[in-house]
């Protein structure tokens, strides 16, 4: 599996959950995770826009894998059995926490080369920080 598809699988997931008008299953996942004490309440939509979100949307699907994996048994719907099966996949996972990983540190990169008052080789020592890393 390429990482292209494992965001287009999260983003099927969670659009699913989340997205769209979807408003009912998206008020019982976030009463489901009140109820199993989740760490976080809900998931987060990825906007095609703001290519930030992909790291902070992968970041919360992949704090939150037990609990939607059972979520999507209790609601199986057709696509939810292939969603499902997902979940057991070893290499859908670790591509999936590779994928995390990147964006996030691409995210923290993104950040330190925004704001003012920064200087051309202050960038450049934060890529080049970044290409050793």
């Amino acid at each position: 599996m390429g990482l292209t598809d494992i965001m287009d699988t999260v983003i099927k997931i969670t659009n699913k959950i989340r997205g769209g008008n979807h408003a009912l299953i998206h008020r019982k996942f976030k009463n489901f995770l009140e109820e199993v004490h989740a760490e976080y309440g809900v998931l987060l939509l990825h906007s095609h826009v703001r290519w930030l979100s992909r790291g902070k949307c992968l970041k919360r699907f992949f704090q939150l894998p037990k609990e939607i994996k059972i979520f999507l048994m209790e609601v199986e719907n057709s696509n939810s059995l292939l969603f499902i099966a997902k979940f057991n996949d070893i290499k859908f996972l670790s591509s999936l926490a590779f994928l995390t990983d990147i964006t996030s540190f691409l995210n923290i990169l993104n950040k330190c080369l925004q704001g003012r008052d920064q200087h051309v080789s202050k960038l450049v020592s934060h890529i080049i920080g970044f290409r050793n890393k």
